[in-house]
């Protein structure tokens, strides 16, 4: 709960809203595409595989997105509670804890699921791995925000025990 003098921060109700349709929008749009360009990418002789390998590398292709959406949607539940003025509680350090979390699994997600989807796509014939600067730069800031997070924490329990002496 927000001290009762706690200022009001409106842009950070904005950040939160814009969070909220990012964290729905990616999903949706890595979905569509897939639906259209994924199969001409996948399998570009037309050759289709089975039903279910395409579920399955349909269900592999959303795991990265999903787990930026969750990251987006706890970076919302931070924004909400500076939005109200509550920025040293311990909800708000764990919620930005849970964002660093999953930005982290992104992270991993988006350097293990390719080279399965391309191991799935290409009937278990090949399998290329690669490391892009992307994932590399979102495991780093992963883990910054971990930090933050634990800093927050901190101050969280600072200003517990000032609280207490008041």
């Amino acid at each position: 709960m927000a001290p009762p003098d706690a200022p009001a921060d409106p842009s950070s109700r904005w950040l939160a809203q814009a969070l909220f349709v990012a964290a729905l929008a990616l999903p949706l749009a890595v979905l569509g595409w897939g639906g259209v360009a994924g199969r001409a990418v996948l399998w570009p002789d037309g050759a289709m595989p089975s039903l279910l390998v395409q579920a399955a590398c349909a269900g592999l292709a959303v795991v990265p997105v999903l787990c930026i959406s969750a990251s987006l949607l706890f970076a919302r539940r931070c924004f909400l509670a500076f939005a109200c003025g509550a920025h040293f509680l311990h909800g708000t350090a764990r919620h930005l804890r849970a964002c660093a979390g999953a930005m982290f699994a992104a992270g991993v997600a988006g350097t293990v699921v390719p080279p399965l989807i391309g191991l799935l796509a290409s009937g278990g014939h090949r399998l290329a791995l690669g490391l892009d600067s992307s994932q590399v730069l979102l495991l780093l800031f992963a883990a910054i925000v971990w930090k933050v997070a634990a800093v927050l924490a901190r101050a969280s329990d600072l200003a517990d025990d000032l609280a207490q002496i008041v």
